[in-house]
This record gives structure tokens, sequence and C-alpha cells, in this order.
């Protein structure tokens, strides 16, 4: 067994990962509260604000093609802190910006940069620093991210009504960006064998068997990448990541304008946006827990399946009853998205677990630029939520049949 010192090494760079990304992900996360005032100030549409969504996750796709290869040749502190750069630059601009189009400029290359502190690189970490309890790690980088969330959404809320949405801008920049920063400098390390560990349950996994009897010492060496493309369940897992990246980004790109648009004021959205937050952070170590313990594949129909119902009785929902209910199921769904980074280096190996979880994560990046798109200009046409929600909803329907197809694949 490993000392505790060594114990305690490996979990604080599971933890300085997940807190990394949770500084990285808010920018993106409250957005949504900065883009009514944005219209205002700009004078543009909503249509034309929800393309800054698009814009980051545009970035954040060309990243994801090439994280795999920048992982594996430079420096993670370098890497880590050019990530902090890039999220304390994003929110400044957004502070000074006056026009729409810098903003979408610098979300482009806040998705494309930012994506070196992201829940990516921290899922690309843990993946090298645990064997052992990988689920449940990889389930905490987002409840960290959402619980930071709620935290942030009622408090940012009530700074943007009293001094304005550029002053709040700038100064989240600068506190975001330069604690990304300091953990990229003083904990974040890429793999243990840097620091002369092992991976966390690397040696009872050489030493015996899985928990079935089996040999698993495949979880650290793998197979190769042209090997797994040839893998029918690889695409499976890859149609799971695009519909789950498009359902959530048609919601997360209107949340705040959703939730006002059935009969809430802005600070009642702030709360109701903190109660989503909440409950993806439980959805998410949710999500963790079941896969460890049963299947990623059950998580994801337990998770998935009241969303899909949701979205698609989106005309139901009106005041208080029907935002408690959208904002719980819509948050517990965003566990779906970890179904590629928890079950990618469980059925093919960590070898090529940064280029798996990269491509996966390609994958979602596609869904999230097209949600965002076809969410916003919807609601410019019909002037209401109905149409994109219960397209989000038939994607979600699908991403079920998807995760069926990969347990009649192989067992997860």
């Amino acid at each position: 067994m490993s000392s505790r010192k060594e114990q305690l090494r490996i979990w604080s760079v599971g933890i300085g990962c997940a807190v990394m990304a949770a500084l990285k992900a808010l920018p993106f996360s409250v957005l949504s509260i900065f883009s009514l005032p944005m219209c205002e100030e700009l004078g543009v549409s909503m249509g034309s604000i929800s393309i800054i969504f698009s814009a980051v996750s545009v970035g954040t796709l060309i990243m994801s093609l090439a994280i795999g290869r920048i992982f594996a040749t430079a420096p993670t502190k370098l890497l880590v802190v050019v990530g902090g750069v890039s999220t304390l630059v994003f929110p400044v601009i957004i502070g000074i910006a006056h026009s729409v189009t810098t903003v979408i400029t610098a979300g482009i290359t806040f998705g494309f940069l930012g994506s070196l502190a992201s829940s990516t690189m921290a899922q690309i970490i843990i993946s090298k620093w645990f064997v052992k309890a990988r689920g449940i790690m990889m389930s905490v980088v987002p409840a960290c991210s959402t619980a930071l969330s709620t935290i942030s959404f009622p408090i940012l809320t009530r700074l943007i009504q009293t001094h304005g949405y550029r002053l709040v801008a700038v100064w989240l920049g600068i506190l975001l960006g330069g604690a990304i920063i300091l953990l990229g400098l003083f904990v974040v390390v890429g793999s243990p064998d840097q620091v002369g560990l092992k991976p966390y349950g690397c040696r009872e996994e050489f030493s015996g068997a899985g928990s079935q009897g089996q040999p698993i010492h495949q979880e650290i060496s793998g197979i190769p990448l042209r090997q797994i493309f040839r893998t029918t369940v690889f695409w499976w897992i890859l149609l799971m990541g695009f519909l789950v990246g498009c359902s959530m980004q048609i919601y997360n790109s209107q949340e705040s304008s959703f939730y006002q648009s059935i009969g809430l004021t802005a600070m009642e959205t702030g709360l109701i946006l903190s109660l989503n937050t909440l409950a993806g952070s439980a959805g998410n170590l949710l999500f963790g827990i079941i896969s460890d313990k049963k299947s990623s594949a059950a998580a994801a129909y337990i998770q998935g399946l009241p969303a899909t119902v949701v979205f698609l009785a989106v005309s139901l929902w009106k005041g208080w009853v029907g935002a408690v209910i959208c904002s719980v199921c819509f948050g517990v769904m965003n566990g779906t998205a970890l179904f590629g980074p928890i079950m990618l280096p469980k059925l093919f190996g960590t070898e090529q677990s940064a280029s798996m979880i990269g491509i996966f994560y390609t994958a979602v990046c596609l869904g999230n630029v097209l949600g965002p798109i076809l969410s916003g200009f919807l609601f410019d046409i019909y002037k209401n939520y109905v149409m994109p929600f219960q397209i989000a909803g038939i994607m979600m329907a699908i991403m079920l049949v998807a995760a069926f197809r990969v347990t009649h694949q192989k067992s997860v």
C-alpha cells in the first residue's frame, strides 16, 4: 500500500484538477446571466449572443482534436498556466468590449486555449493518476464545477444588478484566471511517474484480478488507437457524446431567459439556476457511483430518461413548479456526459486515454456548437422554447438508444 504521504499527494492532484476545471468552467457556466444585459448594452438579438456560446465550443472543438498530442509533448504545468491566462482574458474582454464580434473572437480563443485547464485536461490527468476510484474521481470534476456555479449564480446575478455586468466580468476573470495559474504552478502534475509515484490502485491491479476475477492490467497499458477506431462500441460512445453535448447546450445557452419566459423574475431565476447546478453536482456524483458499483449504461438510463421526458413535455412547465422540475431534471442530465471519460479508459486502457478523451470531447463540442445556434435562432423564429427543447428531447431519446447499443456491444 502507498504511504499516507504518497496518497495525500495523489489525492491532492485529483482534487486540484477538479478545482482547476471548476474555475475554468465558470465563465461559460454563468454566461447566460450576462446574456440579457449584453443584449441591451450592445443592442443585439439573443440569437447573436448565442453565437458566443458556439464560438467557445468551436475553440474547444479545435483543441479537442489536438489535446492528446499536446498533452504528450508539452509540460503539463505550462499548459495549465496558459489555460489560466485564457480564463483570465475572456471575462475581461466581455467587460470591456463594445462589439459582440470582439466577444465572439475572444470566445473562440477561450475555448481553444482555455481547454488546457478544462475538465477535459482534468479527466486526462485523473485517468493517469487513478485506476481504483476512477469513476468517482471523474465525477468529482463536474461536481466541483456545478457546486461553484451553485454558489456563484445568485451572487453574480446580484452583483450584475448593482454594479453592472462589465465590472463584474473583469473581476471574475482576474480571480478565476489567477487561481488557475497558481494551481498549475504548484499542484497539478501530468502523471504520477513524473514525481516517482504509481497510479492509485495500480499495485492492487497488477497483483491480483478485477472484481469479476479477470485480469485488468489493460487498465494501465491499453491497445493501439488504430484498433480502437475499428470497434463499433467506440463510435456509439462518440454518438452519445454528440447528442448529450447538443442537448445540454440547447438548454444551457437559454436557461436564464427560459425561466424568465415561464414567469420567474431575474432574482428567482438566479435561485432556480443554483438549484439546477446543485442537481447537476448531485447527478455527476451519482453517475460516478453508479458506474463504479453497477455500470455506466445504467447511470445513463437513470439520469437521461427524466430529462428526455421533461424536454418533450416542455409546454407543460409553468411558474415555480415547472421551473423546479426542469431545473432538477436538466441538472441531473449533466452526468451523462461522463459516460465517455469513465468508460473509454476502462474499455481500451489508459495508454491512449488522452487521445480517446480528447476525441470524445470533440464529439461533445460538435454538439455544443450546434446546440446554441439551433436554440437561439429557433427562439427568434417561434418566440418560445417549445421547438428547440423538444428537439433536445428527441436527441436525448436517441442517446438512450445508443447507451443500450453500447451495453449489448460490450459489457460496460
